[in-house]
């Protein structure tokens, strides 16, 4: 069963929890942002963080949720973006994950334990996901990506 939402509401709600992690992104406040997210998805931060510096007049300056599609304990927001001064807008799907009651950013590392349990719509957005990254530089996405790694191995050998 799925139900579409209006993005809104309370701190338990994916609406409310895919723009607080995207007011904290656009405000460049990663401490703030990591706050939203899976643990999965933490050691993603600093690529995004990095990413999020270089991209500097190219990212959009603000964000509103537009709606979201929730199944069990999975939800799929739609947010539109726009820059101030320009008619510019965009739209970004998050992956949301119900995780003891509250819902936080999913963006599971390729071929992790989740991808099992990934639908093809999940697939979807883990690939246009990856296609944004990859336009923001591919460079900085090697580099990140292999500390990435070394940190996950890290914490699983731990």
């Amino acid at each position: 069963m799925s139900a579409m939402i209006a993005c809104g509401g309370d701190a338990s709600t994916p609406e409310a929890a895919a723009q607080a992690y995207y007011d904290a992104l656009l405000s460049k406040d990663m401490e703030k942002a990591k706050q939203y997210v899976t643990e999965e998805t933490k050691p993603m931060m600093d690529l995004l963080g990095s990413m999020l510096s270089l991209a500097g007049d190219e990212m959009p300056t603000s964000s509103v949720c537009k709606e979201c599609k929730v199944e069990g304990d999975m939800a799929t927001c739609t947010m539109e973006t726009s820059k101030t001064g320009t008619e510019e807008k965009g739209t970004e799907e998050l992956m949301l994950k119900n995780v003891d009651g509250k819902w936080l950013v999913h963006m599971p590392k390729e071929g992790g334990d989740d991808l099992g349990e990934m639908d093809m719509e999940d697939m979807e957005m883990e690939e246009e996901w990856a296609t944004e990254v990859d336009s923001l530089g591919n460079e900085i996405m090697d580099q990140a990506v292999d500390e990435v790694e070394e940190v996950q191995e890290a914490v699983e050998q731990n």
